[in-house]
């Protein structure tokens, strides 16, 4: 039973003297830093940050185009009414008398981004969406750097 406990003392994460050498490490990189004055240029999470930045540009805000913005008023305001309605519809699933939703008003396709760029959503099919997002991630990852050092 000793030297089964013994082993997690060499190789344990916590209390060992795998820990420990990697703690003297550590603080003696901290000691050098502080004494010479030249920041430590490893980190270890500076990839995912590049890559939670890259992703913010990504996604941006769109408001419907000026000629949609009645369509996109009255689209907003059904879908309070049509919540309702299938709300109801679970209660009531076996009543006669039941009430028929509204019929869906059309929704807006044309969109502006801030830059004022027009963007039609109309030829939204998710198949072509997958191939056209794979081409751009392999795109944006051929062409930058895997790591921040490169």
């Amino acid at each position: 039973m000793l030297i089964i406990f013994a082993q997690d003392r060499v190789f344990s994460n916590c209390f060992s003297f795998k820990a420990t050498l990697r703690s003297w490490k550590q603080g003696f990189v901290s000691l050098v830093d502080a004494l010479i004055g030249l920041p430590a240029v490893y980190s270890s999470s500076i990839d995912s940050d590049v890559e939670n930045e890259r992703s913010k540009f990504l996604v941006t805000e769109l408001s419907p185009h000026k000629s949609e913005k009645e369509m996109h008023e009255a689209f907003c305001a059904q879908i309070p009414i049509l919540l309702e309605v299938m709300t109801e519809h679970k209660k009531y699933l076996y009543r006669e008398n039941k009430k028929r939703p509204p019929p869906m008003l059309p929704y807006p396709h044309h969109f502006v981004t801030p830059n004022n760029i027009d963007i039609d959503l109309r030829l939204h099919n998710r198949d072509l969406q997958e191939k056209i997002r794979s081409i751009v991630s392999n795109l944006l990852t051929e062409n930058t750097p895997k790591n921040w050092f490169n």
